[in-house]
């Protein structure tokens, strides 16, 4: 499931990177083609911008290579410059004498990097051939570090283990941290719930071990501004509504007062439409040939989006017809502006509860989607009397 789902997501960025390669530099090499082979004897005397299913450079490119791949990005020879690869796989094992850039579900460095190494990866290996002359930051699920480090090695991984020489500081968050026979020229700093597993350690500074640090106030007031926010819009929105479409209002608070479980089913419906979709093309990406994959989603895509937009702009009215029940159920008497903003006082006191405020908020908009969606009842036919 995750390599369909990784073909999905660099099938997408390799369509954006066909669209925009006409608008980058002129100075440049650019190549679109199944297979991108710059062969060991090869030397491209300028910045190479490649796009194709798979991409080898065995040779020597003097200058910067922007890369982008459905399947495996190898560097086998030399980039003088910066390298920012996007791809399934990303293997270095020659050498770059300017940065690395990478975002990739595997990212594997066995050569050497003259500056700095950014990943973005599910899994990461620097083995210990590896040479990496600056900073090394990583964002992984699994990183294991065992090459040599020429200053730092910062980022956020779930699991690291570090096995390799660092001069200078490390100072990462971990959910767990091994270390073992290694070397940090500073200090060892790291934030984790548990303390680290540690053996054959030499260290030039101190070990530095934090817990992990809870939402700060700042984070907590800016989110409770942004709920309040929608809110208040949500509530405007409504207003709006009642007043612009009395009838049709008043039908989807009828649906959903008098026939709740059909309301909810057909919002089930409506909102899984994009959602099989997406899964119906992702089907299709993993049997079709790779060649045909960008011309699958030039069709798809803006269909999904389509989709996924009217399902959205639904959901912001979602709330009226069950915001308007609950109100009547509170009060008995009033009129529908007044049990709308008696609703939406109480859904926003449960959406506040722990654990079951959201499931029930997404219940309650599913089931005002669906009110939405109730057909129009029928007129009685009209008698005509005889003759």
């Amino acid at each position: 499931m995750r390599s369909r789902c990784d073909r999905l997501i660099w099938a997408v960025t390799l369509g954006v990177v066909l669209v925009v390669g006409p608008a980058l530099p002129a100075r440049a090499e650019r190549i679109q083609s199944d297979f991108v082979f710059i062969r060991g004897e090869d030397v491209v005397s300028e910045d190479l911008y490649a796009a194709a299913n798979r991409i080898t450079i065995a040779g020597r490119v003097e200058g910067d290579l922007l890369a982008v791949a459905f399947e495996e990005i190898l560097i086998e020879g030399t980039v003088t410059g910066s390298v920012t690869a996007v791809a399934s796989r990303v293997v270095v094992t020659g050498e770059v004498g300017g940065s690395l850039r990478v975002a990739a579900p595997v990212v594997r460095v066995e050569g050497a990097v003259g500056d700095d190494v950014f990943v973005a990866a599910d899994r990461l290996d620097v083995t210990d051939q590896a040479v990496v002359g600056r900073d090394l930051l990583a964002w992984t699920r699994r990183a294991v570090v065992a090459g040599s480090v020429g200053r730092n090695l910062e980022g956020r991984d779930r699991d690291l283990t570090l096995r390799g020489d660092v001069a200078g500081d490390v100072e990462v968050t971990v959910n767990s941290l091994v270390v073992a026979g290694a070397r940090v020229g500073g200090d060892l700093a790291y934030r984790a719930a548990d303390p680290a597993e540690v053996s054959d350690l030499e260290l030039g500074g101190s070990l530095l071990h934090r817990r992990p640090l809870p939402p700060n106030i700042e984070l907590r007031a800016l989110r409770m501004l942004v709920f309040v926010l929608a809110w208040l819009g949500t509530v405007a929105l409504g207003l709006a509504v009642l007043w612009a479409f009395p009838d049709r209002a008043g039908r989807a608070v009828e649906a959903t007062a008098g026939a709740p479980g059909r309301a909810l089913a057909r919002g089930m419906a409506v909102a899984a439409v994009p959602v099989a979709l997406v899964g119906v093309v992702a089907g299709l990406l993993a049997v079709v040939p790779t060649s045909s994959a960008v011309p699958l989603l030039v069709v798809f895509v803006p269909v999904i989006l389509v989709l996924a937009s009217l399902v959205g702009v639904g959901l912001l009215v979602a709330s009226v017809p069950v915001a308007v029940v609950v109100g009547r159920r509170l009060r008995a008497a009033g009129s529908d502006y007044a049990a709308f903003l008696l609703g939406m006082a109480a859904w926003a006191a449960v959406y506040l509860l722990p654990f079951v405020g959201r499931w029930l908020t997404v219940a309650g908009l599913v089931l005002g989607l669906g009110a939405w969606m109730a057909p129009k009842p029928q007129s009685p036919p009209v008698e005509v009397p005889p003759v």
